[in-house]
């Protein structure tokens, strides 16, 4: 029994109000399904110019809409780079001290990568 409750909270069974974390999920699934396919080309491309037109390095295979960019041949820190990008009104987060996380979601158009990419080749 000691056993089976351990395994039931390491699995989030000792949330009280689990259903408050669950909610935003379901409603993704509900109502936003049809926009991975989006969300994930719009990675891709935002990843090819990363790699195209910056020193970061993208360093993982981009099938989702999760693109990580590794900062070391640039010789700049990931900190560093996030407030250069921050200027120039592209927002992501660090992952590690030489990696940084970029990521397409619902509230990130086309139009937006394409206006993304157009700062990105100013840097």
């Amino acid at each position: 029994m000691n056993a089976a409750r351990k395994k039931r909270k390491m699995l989030g069974g000792g949330l009280r109000q689990a259903g408050v974390l669950a909610a935003p999920g379901l409603h993704a699934l509900k109502t936003g399904i049809h926009r991975l396919a989006e969300d994930h080309e719009n990675a891709k491309t935002l990843a090819k110019a990363i790699d195209d037109f910056t020193e970061l390095e993208v360093i993982n295979d981009v099938d989702t809409n999760i693109i990580l960019a590794d900062t070391k041949k640039s010789g700049k820190s990931a900190v560093a780079w996030i407030e250069r990008l921050k200027e120039a009104g592209i927002l992501a987060v660090t992952f590690s001290p030489v990696t940084i996380r970029f990521t397409t979601h619902v509230d990130v158009s086309k139009d937006d990568i394409n206006s993304v990419i157009e700062s990105l080749k100013k840097l």
